[in-house]
């Protein structure tokens, strides 16, 4: 959800991790394939958003792609330090050819 448009309280994230199939674990999904924008961010947890906004709404209007609704976003964190909050991360937009 884009905090800016959604109230801070009705905003969802979903956790995910990888596990075998076969684990019995509850209310699991898959992350579907396909081709995905990736955007190597490094920096404060505070310039996250932006980072997000820029994909959105410089970068990929300038591109031959658009998003793909039926694929979802997806980060993967590669280092928080959190007395600081400098993470280092990808995020990954589902996009597909205009």
């Amino acid at each position: 959800d884009d905090p800016a448009v959604t109230d801070k309280g009705s905003c969802l994230y979903d956790v995910c991790m990888s596990v075998d199939r076969d684990c019995p674990a509850f209310n699991m999904g898959v992350i579907e394939g396909g081709r995905c924008a990736v955007y190597h961010f490094k920096g404060h947890a505070k310039y996250i958003y932006a980072a997000y906004q820029t994909m959105f709404l410089v970068w990929l209007p300038q591109t031959r792609y658009e998003l793909d609704v039926k694929r979802s976003m997806f980060d993967i964190y590669h280092r928080i330090e959190e007395e600081t909050m400098y993470m280092e991360m990808d995020i990954c937009l589902p996009v597909k050819e205009k």
